[in-house]
């Protein structure tokens, strides 16, 4: 590579260092809507996967990561406003969902030699908690996860095309011993019914497990690879996840 090259992919590694900052920023307020809107592809086949499953196109993401959370966001408001006036003052509704905060670690990042896609992959120790919840209880855990990225550019600017996110270690804050301390229960209310709980799955594209968190017995499985050296994006494998456990590597 000349140094016209070496400049041009650092500008990129670093924009979609970037972007992937600022998903975690956003990710902890609950503000999916809008990291849709801005970094991700407007293109209809971007992929988002995680352990559970895949959301295989642009609407299927729209209405698991956007629609299904703000929907949570109102139910949510509506048990803690009697026990808790004070989110009354609370204007964006979806901060009352949960803070999920990831550290991104262990960057490594691949422009195309074409310049117009690039990989990323990073470990993400982080954790989940809520500051309010109807049982008036403390309420978290941690987790180790990876993010796989596959970036593009588009409009001369770089966005997701596709995220895969593995969980490999998760476990409930002040466990004394957690490989063994399941996760509670929350008691059911007196509004529960089955067929509220069954309309509140995530109906994902690809049904999970498509990884397997850390166990005695976990059997072999592919993990997100590590990004190598590659000339254009149709040369070479993609984060998403179309068969499963065992995802394919691709020529």
């Amino acid at each position: 590579m000349n140094l016209s090259e070496r400049i041009d992919r650092a500008a990129a590694a670093s924009e979609c260092e970037k972007v992937m900052s600022l998903h975690c920023l956003y990710h902890a307020g609950g503000i999916h809507r809008e990291e849709i809107e801005e970094f991700w592809t407007k293109r209809e086949d971007c992929k988002w996967s995680h352990n559970f499953g895949q959301m295989n196109n642009k609407k299927n993401y729209i209405e698991c990561y956007a629609d299904e959370q703000e929907a949570s966001a109102v139910d949510i408001y509506e048990q803690l406003e009697p026990i808790y006036p004070e989110v009354k003052k609370v204007k964006d509704r979806r901060a009352l969902i949960e803070v999920a905060m990831h550290l991104l670690a262990s960057p490594v990042l691949e422009v195309a030699k074409d310049g117009q896609s690039a990989k990323g992959l990073w470990y993400t120790p982080g954790c989940i908690f809520s500051t309010l919840n109807p049982q008036k209880a403390k309420e978290g855990m941690w987790m180790w996860e990876r993010y796989g990225a596959d970036f593009i550019l588009e409009d001369g600017k770089w966005v997701y095309l596709n995220l895969k996110v593995c969980c490999d270690m998760a476990g409930i804050m002040d466990a004394e011993n957690w490989p063994f301390v399941e996760a509670p229960e929350e008691p059911p209310s007196e509004e529960d019914d089955s067929s509220k709980a069954d309309s509140s799955q995530v109906a994902v594209g690809v049904p999970g497990p498509l990884h397997y968190m850390l166990s005695g017995t976990q059997i072999p499985q592919e993990r997100p690879y590590i990004p190598q050296p590659y000339r254009t994006f149709e040369e070479t494998y993609s984060y998403a996840t179309l068969t499963g456990i065992y995802e394919e590597k691709g020529k």
